[in-house]
């Protein structure tokens, strides 16, 4: 948080909307970090979902109006250095469907990236039937990783192609 009378980071990035890539160049010195957002952004490229600026350190990357991944550097504002937090965002009354998409280990692996965000929302955790078994998950159902391994990078390249292909209709 900027003191009184100096500029704080969401003015300065505000004006600048500044690309992801560059971000990464300044606040990623871990080579997996590195090399795994190197890739996700030449793949955001590849499938025509640009990540776009949206507060401090955030970008979100959507198809066809709807958000597909999200990216957190240094922990928002505060330019910590090699943080990282990626998610694979699907809406709860999407998730069935989209996980009855993807093969068994995949499906597995997306309910056991589901994390609780710490926003309050649902506080001690929400019911709901996932592949037809009650489980308690976070309010938001997303696929959370804080800097991911390589295999985890891995995870993450597949699920934001299932879910664009989820989103076109194609499952």
């Amino acid at each position: 948080m900027a003191k009184k009378g100096e500029i704080s980071m969401y003015e300065i990035q505000n004006v600048n909307k500044p690309e992801l890539k560059d971000a990464c160049y300044d606040l990623l010195s871990d080579a997996v970090l590195k090399d795994g957002m190197a890739r996700l952004i030449a793949l955001s490229g590849e499938v025509r979902m640009k990540p776009c600026w949206t507060h401090t350190n955030n970008w979100n990357c959507t198809y066809k109006g709807k958000r597909v991944a999200s990216y957190q550097l240094g922990g928002g504002g505060q330019m910590i250095l090699n943080r990282l937090v990626i998610r694979v965002s699907v809406k709860k009354n999407e998730l069935n469907d989209f996980l009855m998409s993807l093969s068994d280990e995949m499906s597995e692996e997306f309910i056991n990236g589901m994390r609780c965000h710490g926003c309050g929302g649902c506080k001690p955790g929400k019911k709901i039937e996932i592949l037809g078994k009650q489980q308690i998950v976070c309010y938001r159902t997303d696929y959370c990783r804080v800097n991911p391994t390589t295999e985890q990078f891995r995870w993450i390249e597949q699920f934001i192609h299932a879910r664009r292909k989820h989103i076109i209709g194609e499952h």
